[in-house]
């Protein structure tokens, strides 16, 4: 099974510390690297400044509503950059309105997931998100966008917590 990497980009620390610890009890992640703000974040994965040297992740996962432009712009900085463009990008936000989820996913956010309010539920996630996570990797030979959807498809609705209706997106 493949393992992997992560950025995780959040401005809350209790946030981060219960996603990262969520993330490190599952079996698929390798290891996860933190950043507090957007700006944080680009140093990372454009690999300047003090993170000259580490590797790139290759999953992200942001929280939407931030200090210094928010996750909007991390989305925004990863599809305009070639090399960065197919990383897959999970928004986890608490935010339910229709027209934010709809933003992320018109910039190019691969899933949009609403934090949940308790730990267990938060466990549970990241292990969903694992098994999403090896079915992008089995489909290797497929597009990027092509191979999350496979997996996707089939699990939006309940992890979103959204009734059939309010969800339509083509893969």
């Amino acid at each position: 099974m493949p393992r992997a990497e992560i950025l995780l980009v959040d401005d809350e620390p209790g946030d981060r510390l219960l996603i990262k610890n969520a993330l490190n009890t599952t079996s698929w992640v390798k290891s996860v690297r933190t950043a507090r703000n957007p700006l944080e974040a680009a140093q990372i994965l454009y690999r300047t400044g003090p993170y000259a040297k580490v590797s790139l992740p290759n999953l992200i996962i942001c929280d939407l509503h931030m200090p210094h432009g928010g996750g909007l712009s991390v989305l925004k900085s990863l599809k305009t950059h070639r090399k960065l463009r197919e990383l897959p990008i999970v928004m986890f936000s608490t935010c339910a309105e229709s027209s934010s989820i709809g933003d992320c996913y018109k910039m190019g956010a691969h899933i949009y997931l609403r934090k949940p309010t308790d730990v267990t539920t938060l466990v549970k996630m990241m292990e969903e998100l694992g098994s999403f996570w090896t079915r992008v990797h089995a489909k290797a030979q497929l597009p990027l966008r092509k191979r999350m959807g496979i997996w996707w498809h089939d699990r939006k609705r309940d992890l979103l917590g959204l009734p059939k209706s309010s969800y339509s997106r083509s893969l």
